[in-house]
């Protein structure tokens, strides 16, 4: 027998050749790899992670929460060292230690209308003073009536200077954007907005400082 008969017997003696499996198993079931019809909302969810202790901006258009388990009153102290300053809550067992130093305010619960997503926001509204005139608070009582505003609909504040407090402006024309408020409680947001900046006794660094401890 030839050479080439050779190769030919074996070649027809072989059983035919194995083909290359079509898949592993993985798209074997197709409910269990199909996209849900959920998922653009599912995607489109975006965590809180950032809650500002601040007055609002005047480039801002904001709205304030109407509900009052949004809003706190509440001691802060502003440590100034940092540029724009750092915010501490004073906890009940440290007011004491903050006696001239920290600012009673009534924080509120407060969301931008842009960026996407909004800015939100806890507004320090500082608490009227027993025996302040009229003209020593222009600044918190305008913030105030800013605020009152802002519970109805978006508002702008900004301060004028000779006039000596802010004022509060309105759209030009009416709008239909919703605010779109955090899907969280107000302890939730006090435990973002004031992570790591809680004071609780003189064992604080912040307390330290002040009474001069570490000099």
């Amino acid at each position: 027998m030839s050479d080439q008969q050779d190769k030919q017997t074996l070649v027809g003696s072989n059983d035919q050749p194995e083909t290359s499996p079509s898949g592993n198993g993985i798209f074997d079931n197709l409910e269990a790899v199909k996209l849900p019809a959920t998922y653009e909302q599912a995607a489109s969810v975006n965590k809180l992670q950032t809650v500002r202790v601040t007055r609002p901006d005047k480039s801002w258009w904001f709205q304030i929460h109407p509900d009052e388990d949004y809003q706190l009153d509440a001691l802060l102290y502003k440590d100034k060292s940092a540029i724009g300053g750092t915010e501490y809550f004073v906890l009940p067992g440290a007011y004491h230690l903050f006696e001239g130093r920290g600012r009673p305010v009534r924080l509120r619960t407060g969301v931008t209308a842009q960026p996407q997503p909004p800015i939100v926001f806890l507004w320090p509204l500082p608490r009227p003073k027993d025996g302040e005139t009229q003209r020593e608070d222009a600044w918190g009582e305008s913030a105030r009536a800013a605020a009152e505003f802002a519970k109805e609909g978006w508002v702008q504040m900004a301060s004028n200077m000779a006039l000596g407090a802010y004022e509060t402006f309105l759209p030009a024309q009416p709008t239909a954007t919703q605010p779109q408020w955090p899907e969280v409680d107000l302890s939730e947001l006090l435990d973002i907005a004031f992570k790591g900046r809680t004071i609780a006794d003189e064992n604080h660094p912040i307390v330290q400082q002040l009474s001069g401890v570490n000099l």
